[in-house]
């Protein structure tokens, strides 16, 4: 989760809220999967049940000190959980080298229109 951190914004805070919307416009392909994939990362990140108990892996294990292995205690589901992440990161990192001529400013202009085209705020 945190080279996912890192691919939104090298070098730079940037609360979590903001971070998943700079992925997820990288892979989404319309409006309707872009919020899916916002809804997916709420729950890998800091999703509450319905007792208020965090549930999102993310905030478990970064805050809370809890290891993957008992959060997902069978092994098939955890290397499922971390080729879903490969493949979002790769997803990002492809966008990226197909960028390349950008500086990261003009590459963040391209983010916001990739938001707006999928109908998200820039």
């Amino acid at each position: 989760m945190i080279l996912v951190e890192f691919l939104s914004s090298p070098g730079k805070y940037k609360k979590f809220e903001r971070v998943k919307k700079d992925i997820c416009c990288h892979i989404a392909k319309s409006e309707s999967e872009y919020k899916l994939l916002l809804d997916r990362f709420y729950e890998l990140t800091s999703k509450k049940d319905n007792t208020g108990q965090i549930i999102g892996y993310r905030t478990r294990i970064i805050h809370m000190g809890t290891p993957l292995e008992k959060i997902l205690t069978n092994e098939q589901d955890r290397n499922m959980l971390l080729l879903e992440l490969q493949i979002y990161i790769g997803c990002v990192i492809e966008d990226m080298i197909k960028n390349i001529n950008l500086t990261w400013e003009n590459f963040n202009d391209y983010r916001s229109q990739l938001k707006i085209q999928l109908g998200g705020k820039a």
